[in-house]
């Protein structure tokens, strides 16, 4: 952790958001199902456009949801199977389930596998909605969550939580927003680029990281 890491800043934590993708997961959740199809180039390529800034949030999200386009929704709980958590993942948030803690997953990935990681103790779970007809994905966004800041401010005013009493942990761009939403102080990266890091106080490498920063 960050030699200049200020515990005390943090107040009285309520509730935590997560993202998924190289955050909960090890690697990606959104690209699960165009590599299970077998068009983990496509999604390769369209990833590097996203990091070099060529396509914004939304444009990538829309175009990774069609090359889910024909994957059957049967198939969810096989490539749930093969995504591999992070270590320390499910130490920690069983940790911050005992201390009462909510827990929100903010991820870009189809809300319909989002769903299926409920199962981690988790409260709320925001994802695409991708439109799925007679048990196919079909490609289209029915609904975007491209913008994670909002999500996180809707839900606190939602459910009447402060938000300089939210966590947020991420490691992307996209992450940026929830970053700022709950403020530098609540923010933590884990295995961030160094853009991402200068917008959180707490740069992290280990998961468990978090609960020595919830406990002090």
């Amino acid at each position: 952790m960050d030699e200049k890491t200020n515990f005390h800043t943090i107040k009285m934590i309520r509730i935590a958001f997560f993202d998924f993708s190289r955050t909960i997961a090890k690697g990606t959740g959104f690209g699960s199902g165009p590599i299970f199809m077998g068009r983990k180039e496509e999604y390769e390529s369209l990833y590097k456009k996203y990091k070099s800034n060529e396509l914004n949030e939304e444009e990538f999200i829309k175009a990774v949801a069609e090359l889910w386009n024909g994957f059957k929704e049967k198939d969810l709980s096989k490539i749930y199977s093969k995504i591999e958590l992070n270590p320390n993942v499910e130490a920690t948030l069983s940790f911050l389930k005992k201390k009462g803690i909510k827990m929100a997953l903010v991820s870009n990935i189809p809300l319909r596998l989002a769903e299926l990681y409920r199962n981690l103790g988790l409260d709320y779970v925001f994802g695409t909605d991708c439109e799925v007809k007679n048990g196919v994905f079909t490609g289209k966004v029915l609904r975007l969550n491209s913008d994670k800041g909002i999500v996180v401010k809707n839900l606190c005013r939602e459910i009447s939580i402060p938000l300089n009493e939210s966590i947020a942990v991420g490691d992307s761009i996209g992450d940026i927003p929830m970053f700022k939403a709950v403020g530098c102080n609540n923010s933590i990266s884990y295995n961030a680029a160094s853009e991402v890091n200068n917008y959180a106080k707490y740069n992290i490498k280990d998961f468990k990281e978090i609960i020595t920063i919830i406990k002090k």
